[in-house]
């Protein structure tokens, strides 16, 4: 499911390396085909770890409602420059919070959301976003600039929401395994929080192009101009979505693309910007997904053969922000060149307090 602030976030087929009797080992499932740069070690910089139990999936299945827990048991803040997250195939994508308080308590493990009464917007404001993974990234690392890092307050609590898809004409076993980098305080220089958007409203046409926008003004609830960078952005969209595209609005720098990412479903989309793309002076963002829609049906926001558009980024703002198209009813045609169908509906931007 998405990132629905209803957050976050929230992104066919990743597909991990294979060993030589067919089977495919977490361990191999590294993206771009090689070991993650870790860099030069930090002094005090420590890793929490944890495995994900094994998930057997029947050719053709699909699993959503299926939670993770994990007592990450640190017992001071702690400053979180990286995540790195490593899979086999049919996991279709995971969205990870951290949280502070008793909410979903239970066994860590496995175990089903609605049992507990997950929902991404109780646990966003439990305590935060700590990381998503791409649609079916075999594997992904979740990078921030040096020195800069999110707060995890002390006696965390990690828990995901799952989505398993298998697509792959047998089954499958499901290997899972995260890693938490932190840094040491004192080596924090540039604080960051997360900035979600999600196009609830999405109607996608059948056997054509399309493009969906939201235009995010911050001004009011920011009481100004945005004054904040960019650090982090990953996509997320499924099998019909070609790429999306952040440009300004307001300002001086009015209609200015920032950033496009055009990857398909199964990479690793997520942007580490360094240096920052600084966004200040602006009013607001414009987010677009672009879809090619070969079938007869129309495609609307949902799981399984439905779409999504959503983004997950990390900003140096002194706020943590969620928005977009929240409300159904309001998408409009506003356009179509013939080859193409450009679609429009109100966004709106909520502040909300971070810990």
């Amino acid at each position: 499911m998405g990132w629905h602030w209803r957050v976050v976030l929230a992104l066919a087929l990743g597909v991990g390396a294979c060993g030589d009797d067919g089977s495919t080992d977490v361990e191999d499932a590294i993206p771009d085909g090689g070991p993650i740069d870790l860099g030069p070690p930090v002094p005090g910089a420590q890793t929490f770890s944890t495995v994900i139990p094994d998930q057997e999936l029947l050719a053709g299945e699909e699993v959503v409602n299926r939670c993770f827990s994990w007592e990450m048991n640190n017992e001071t803040e702690i400053w979180v420059n990286r995540v790195r997250f490593e899979t086999t195939r049919g996991m279709h994508h995971s969205n990870w919070f951290f949280i502070i308080g008793n909410l979903f308590e239970g066994e860590d493990g496995l175990w089903p959301c609605r049992e507990r009464g997950f929902d991404t917007v109780a646990a966003a404001a439990a305590g935060g976003v700590l990381f998503a993974q791409s649609t079916q990234a075999a594997g992904e690392t979740q990078a921030f600039p040096e020195n800069t890092a999110m707060r995890i307050p002390p006696g965390a609590r990690v828990v995901a929401d799952l989505h398993l898809l298998n697509t792959y004409g047998e089954d499958v076993n499901v290997q899972s395994q995260i890693h938490v980098d932190t840094i040491p305080a004192d080596a924090v220089e540039t604080r960051l929080r997360p900035l979600a958007f999600d196009y609830l409203d999405l109607q996608i046409p059948p056997r054509s192009k399309s493009e969906f926008s939201m235009d995010c003004d911050f001004t009011e609830p920011n009481d100004g101009p945005l004054d904040f960078s960019l650090y982090y952005a990953l996509p997320h969209y499924h099998a019909l979505g070609s790429g999306m595209r952040l440009e300004l609005v307001g300002g001086d720098r009015d209609g200015e693309i920032v950033w496009e990412a055009f990857g398909s479903i199964g990479e690793a989309l997520g942007r580490t910007f360094d240096p920052p793309l600084d966004l200040s002076g602006a009013n607001g963002i414009r987010v677009t997904c672009a879809y090619d829609n070969p079938t007869d049906q129309l495609v609307r926001y949902g799981v399984g053969d439905q779409e999504m558009c959503v983004m997950l980024a990390f900003t140096d703002s002194n706020r943590t922000w969620g928005g977009g198209v929240l409300e159904r009813g309001g998408d409009e045609e506003v356009s179509n060149d013939g080859e193409t169908s450009f679609h429009e509906a109100p966004c709106r931007m909520i502040p909300y307090a971070s810990r």
